[in-house]
């Protein structure tokens, strides 16, 4: 098998958490709703970018994979968490307007390097599934998991991102964090 396929890729994990807000209360159907309104409204803002290559949902979950090649897709992914807290304000007032009484919140991991796109085709009308190789993916996956369990800041980037930043960007990034033997820095929402 050949490797011309490589790209240098941008992997982005979203993981959203939902809160309750009445004690008697228990947004099982609503979740999957609130987790729809948050990616549509997401999705509104890569409407125009040409560096978006894959972007897969999961439960709560969200993977983004953007075009490492491009210095701009870098800076674009450092304002995520801005456009996702202003997402996630915007789905909350919708949430609250429609009385779900939970709140939607996030965490975010950003990591980058060399990744393969491998496609799996099951049939013509079926678009094909999108692996992505390397462990990119997993590293943000398993960064929002311990995030989501109140275990670090809401907003990581892995040092495979922070090496590629220029040092006036590094410098916000100061705050060092080893989580599941993942060198990070921190960025807050």
């Amino acid at each position: 098998m050949k490797n011309t396929d490589t790209r240098e890729v941008i992997m982005i994990s979203i993981r959203l958490s939902s809160k309750n807000l009445q004690a008697d209360y228990y947004p099982f159907i609503l979740e999957p709703e609130a987790r729809h309104l948050f990616l549509k409204k997401l999705a509104s803002h890569f409407a125009a970018r040409t560096d978006l290559w894959d972007i897969q949902q999961h439960l709560d979950e969200i993977l983004l994979t953007l075009d490492g090649h491009q210095a701009e897709s870098y800076t674009f992914a450092l304002t995520l968490p801005r456009l996702i807290s202003t997402t996630l304000d915007t789905c909350n007032a919708c949430a609250k307007s429609q009385q779900w009484f939970h709140s939607l919140s996030a965490c975010v991991a950003m990591d980058a390097g060399l990744s393969r796109p491998i496609r799996l085709f099951i049939s013509d009308t079926i678009p094909p599934i999108i692996q992505w190789t390397g462990l990119h993916a997993d590293r943000v996956s398993t960064l929002t998991q311990e995030m989501a369990a109140g275990n670090s800041p809401s907003c990581l980037i892995t040092h495979a991102l922070y090496k590629r930043l220029s040092p006036s960007i590094q410098s916000k990034y100061a705050t060092l964090y080893y989580i599941r033997h993942i060198c990070c820095y921190c960025a807050e929402l």
